[in-house]
């Protein structure tokens, strides 16, 4: 008798144990967890930063220059990384101020100072044939600010020109602007350097 109430206590608590929520569930977590991944694999990984590129500048102009300025502006630009060929365009602008050297042994003299000039390497010349006292001197270019002109005669004193002046001499003249597009910021900057080495050239967005 007391081993038949023993077997029939134990097939109660089973089945108690069977009828509470979860128990099939704790049953199979062994498996279960046989079943997952390795955690001691599992590694998190940081994301590369992305470098910040910088916007290219859409197109900037800068001039005007003279023809003699106009080719060592080239020749600095050559120095540079551009991403496209620089836009040479032609500008007219109202000049008011000549840098000359005057007359000296009529058109004789005027001939051979024109030549010696060109051996220098200056091509931005014109002979003066006007009825004014300047006849036979030569121009050494016209320009629109007093600051230019000096500019222009303190680099005509470098390259061995002596003699020259500036004059007011109101003129219609051709000058010369560079387009640049695509400019990342270091070559903007170098730009700027370039630029502040010609006196009265601006810098400004493409119109």
């Amino acid at each position: 008798m007391t081993t038949f109430v023993f077997w029939v206590l134990l097939l109660a608590n089973l089945a108690l144990v069977v009828l509470q929520p979860g128990a099939v569930s704790r049953w199979h977590e062994p498996a279960r967890l046989q079943q997952q991944l390795h955690p001691e694999r599992i590694s998190l990984t940081e994301a590369a930063p992305k470098p910040a590129i910088a916007e290219p500048v859409g197109c900037i102009e800068i001039g005007n220059f003279t023809p003699q300025m106009a080719m060592l502006f080239e020749s600095r630009l050559s120095r540079l990384t551009l991403p496209d060929l620089p836009q040479k365009r032609e500008v007219t602008e109202q000049g008011t101020y000549m840098v000359y050297l005057p007359p000296r042994d009529g058109q004789v003299g005027a001939s051979r100072k024109l030549a010696q000039l060109r051996q220098l390497g200056w091509q931005d010349l014109h002979l003066i044939q006007d009825q004014s006292p300047r006849r036979w001197g030569i121009s050494l270019g016209l320009f629109k600010t007093a600051e230019a002109a000096q500019a222009q005669l303190a680099l005509a004193e470098k390259a061995g020109v002596t003699g020259a002046r500036v004059e007011i001499y109101p003129m219609t003249f051709a000058r010369a602007a560079y387009q640049l597009r695509g400019l990342d910021p270091k070559t903007l900057v170098a730009l700027e350097v370039i630029r502040t080495e010609f006196a009265g050239i601006n810098s400004h967005p493409c119109d």
